[in-house]
């Protein structure tokens, strides 16, 4: 548990850093002309980076055409926010719970009260 914990919130730190450079990306489109629901997830990984084009194949087969259709339409740098905050609040979400697993153990069990 200790150690799917720690990948977990490596995953979602190291995510943090690959979505903080996207943003800014993003908003320099936004700034040269394109608008914000114009700027979907679709068009960014089609038109804009096209080498992670593929991932736009993956969510269409893996959720359909439907709600991966729904899913590409939404507006990225909508997506983005929302992946860089909830990314960083599971991330530290988890390392604090190996830390009260590990003064759990250090502790014989009894997690005590610093009151």
């Amino acid at each position: 548990m200790r150690s799917s914990l720690l990948l977990l919130f490596w995953l979602c730190i190291l995510g943090t850093f690959v979505q903080v450079p996207l943003l800014c990306y993003e908003i320099w489109l936004l700034s040269n002309g394109a608008t914000f629901i114009e700027l979907s997830v679709r068009v960014l990984l089609t038109d804009h980076l096209t080498f992670l084009a593929w991932i736009a194949d993956l969510i269409w087969a893996v959720f359909g055409a439907d709600f991966g259709g729904w899913i590409l339409g939404l507006p990225v740098t909508l997506v983005t926010v929302l992946k860089l905050i909830f990314g960083t609040l599971i991330g530290y979400w988890a390392l604090e719970t190996v830390r009260d697993m590990d003064s759990s153990h250090d502790s014989g069990g009894t997690v005590q009260s610093s009151s």
